[in-house]
């Protein structure tokens, strides 16, 4: 009775031994197989949403950095010393934020690009603030233009013509 209760438990497919299966421990292993597979994909899920928190949280920081040096930019017309670096550092901040997305989800993302483009707009307001400063607190300051691109060819140009 015992053997017939054995064969009862045990499915046709033999394994390597010659012995049958038992359906009981296939039906065990596929739920631990699905269980670990469930648990697998959710700490993956739990990674990339942490990643994309991170990635919201930095560019929510980018965006006020940026705006506390559009305001910087307004108070150098009053030829401040003291906001002429505040307005420097705030873009060398932002410049920073912008190299961490960079290296974080790669120079072409989409988002990094879009933070890239505002921050352009941002060096190109400082600069003309620079040169604003410069001319009406009589300063002598010497502005130094970078050129950048992720474009190898372009880059190769900027950087001959920085030559």
């Amino acid at each position: 009775m015992e053997d017939k209760k054995k064969e009862e438990d045990s499915i046709g497919i033999k394994n390597r031994e010659g012995r049958k299966l038992s359906f009981p421990r296939v039906v065990a292993s596929i739920f631990i197989a699905l269980l670990i597979l469930v648990f697998v994909f959710l700490v993956g899920y739990m990674v990339s949403f942490l990643n994309y928190q991170k990635i919201v949280s930095i560019q929510d920081t980018l965006k006020t950095d940026l705006l506390g040096t559009q305001i910087s930019g307004e108070l150098l017309k009053d030829c401040n010393e003291d906001a002429f670096n505040v307005f420097s550092e705030e873009l060398d901040k932002a410049g920073a934020l912008i190299s961490v997305l960079e290296t974080r989800f790669g120079k072409n993302d989409e988002s990094v690009l879009e933070q890239k483009k505002t921050y352009t707009l941002i060096e190109l307001q400082h600069f003309l603030a620079v040169k604003d400063y410069s001319n009406g607190c009589n300063k002598s300051i010497n502005t130094i233009l970078f050129f950048y691109s992720n474009d190898e060819a372009y880059g190769q140009r900027a950087g001959d013509i920085g030559k």
